[in-house]
């Protein structure tokens, strides 16, 4: 999925509801994938390369907070639809390798819980400094 493919999906599903939550979560998921589409120039400079991760992680941090709040807003349990992601039957092959893609590069901000400890955001960011 390209990230043209992905704004046009995004704008679709602020287009179709008028749910705050989902506004939210798309305006912070934009948010992130600027950030993470920029990280080559960004890390760059390693002055800058500690308060580029830092947002980065801050960003990430809102995008699951939205998911969270947009699928309680939904009535649907952030687990079940981690599991639904986790089904490779849900997608076509292609979408299926591109979401396999996107968990390869570490891209992980729908756990299913809050409780994500510090060390392993710190863990995370300083694989997300290699890419």
């Amino acid at each position: 999925m390209s990230l043209e493919e992905l704004k046009t999906i995004l704008q679709k599903g602020k287009e179709s509801t008028n749910l705050p939550e989902f506004h939210d979560l798309a305006a912070h998921f934009e948010e992130f994938i600027y950030l993470y589409n920029n990280r080559s120039e960004a890390l760059k400079n390693p002055q800058e390369a500690g308060a580029y991760l830092k947002k980065l992680a801050e960003t990430q941090q809102r995008v699951q907070q939205s998911f969270w709040k947009t699928c309680g807003a939904l009535g649907i349990p952030p687990h079940k639809f981690q599991e639904f992601l986790e089904n490779p039957n849900h997608f076509t092959p292609e979408q299926w390798a591109q979401l396999e893609q996107i968990k390869k590069q570490g891209v992980g901000f729908l756990e299913s819980s809050p409780s994500k400890s510090k060390k392993q955001r710190r863990r995370h960011l300083k694989g997300a400094s290699k890419i």
